[in-house]
């Protein structure tokens, strides 16, 4: 098991909401072993967020995420 920490940068106000929907984002779309939250179904969305994962530590290959 990893733990990875986060910088976060936004073009507009950073939120607990929109903490809230980039990890339920990451969640659903990299469906990690033992992180059963969002995994099914999410009954959080905002379309249009694109979230970019950057750094040396981001463990795998696929970067960008989009909500639809």
């Amino acid at each position: 098991m990893r733990v990875i920490v986060t910088q976060f940068e936004a073009a507009q106000r950073i939120t607990r909401q929109l903490i809230l929907d980039v990890e339920s984002l990451l969640i659903h779309s990299i469906k990690p072993w033992g992180n059963i939250q969002s995994t099914r179904s999410r009954s959080i969305s905002r379309p249009g967020l694109t979230v970019k994962c950057e750094g040396k530590v981001w463990p795998i290959a696929k970067r960008t995420f989009h909500d639809q």
